[in-house]
């Protein structure tokens, strides 16, 4: 899955030094172009999330829907603004991904890492980002993946499942 290939590339990037990574989806919904903003936003805080324009018609709703609530969740549960705990546009500095064990191997890899960087202190930024819909598919499975989300705020935030 998602979470899986995210932690072996993290995993190579901490074996060759690097002091930290950044990651984009792979469906073309990322622009290249909006990196400098992560770049500079990075010096600020430990992990720099991409927030998108919920507001954005063309966003389908279950997706608004979905991170919504995670979102709000993480938000009240962690006391740390979380304004978009799935983008998968992300900049996060090899302190944390040296502090943290990531256990999911899915999509719900990305709330784990915001849960358990947040609990161990580090700073989580948000950078706004464009909001580009194509034609292709995505990947999120609407009840499944929104589950394994809530299932893992659970789990990391309170210690079970």
């Amino acid at each position: 899955g998602k979470g899986a290939a995210l932690k072996t590339g993290f995993a190579w990037a901490l074996q060759q030094g690097y002091g930290g990574v950044i990651t984009m989806d792979g469906d073309a919904q990322h622009d290249p172009g909006d990196l400098i903003n992560f770049i500079h936003t990075a010096t600020e805080y430990d992990v720099v999330v991409g927030k998108r324009d919920f507001t954005d018609p063309r966003m389908p709703a279950h997706r608004k829907f979905s991170n919504t609530v995670t979102s709000k969740m993480l938000t009240y549960l962690l006391h740390t603004p979380i304004l978009d705990a799935q983008c998968g546009y992300r900049c996060i500095s090899s302190n944390v991904l040296n502090a943290i064990t990531l256990e999911t191997d899915k999509y719900d890899m990305e709330n784990e890492l915001l849960i358990k960087a947040a609990r161990k202190g580090f700073l989580i930024g948000f950078v706004p980002i464009q909001t580009i819909y194509n034609d292709s598919a995505s990947h999120i499975h609407g009840f499944r993946d929104t589950y394994r989300f809530l299932r893992a705020i659970v789990k990391y935030v309170f210690g079970k499942v």
